[in-house]
């Protein structure tokens, strides 16, 4: 309230809150979409960001992890789940290469490529 030539005056603030709320809820539907398309995948997959540190992954995943005697949670660096699942040899065709298959998947990390 404000006093101005002998009156009270009231301000008020109308904000328009629709495209906040719209965003929210299109962000809401989007992690759950996300979250459904993780637990329903027949592959392990796992996210990691540009520090190579494990940001998601789907259960498939973090089962072949924990079979490599891991806790595997968000924040764990790449190398060191790929080292783990060489010693319960996942996968199986780097049978005696295991080092080396290690270091060809940071290499094609590095450059972007995939596996």
């Amino acid at each position: 309230m404000v006093a101005h030539d002998g009156r009270e005056l009231i301000f008020k603030t109308i904000i328009d809150v629709t495209a906040r709320n719209r965003h929210e809820r299109e962000t809401r539907q989007s992690q759950m979409l996300r979250a459904y398309a993780l637990r329903n995948l027949t592959k392990a997959v796992a996210l990691f960001d540009a520090h190579g540190r494990m940001v998601i992954c789907n259960d498939r995943n973090g089962a072949l992890i924990v079979a490599a005697a891991y806790f595997v949670p968000p924040g764990l660096h790449w190398e060191p789940i790929l080292r783990a699942l060489t010693r319960c040899k996942i996968p199986c065709h780097m049978a005696g290469r295991e080092s080396q298959w290690v270091q060809d998947v940071l290499t094609a990390r590095g450059s972007g490529d995939s596996f």
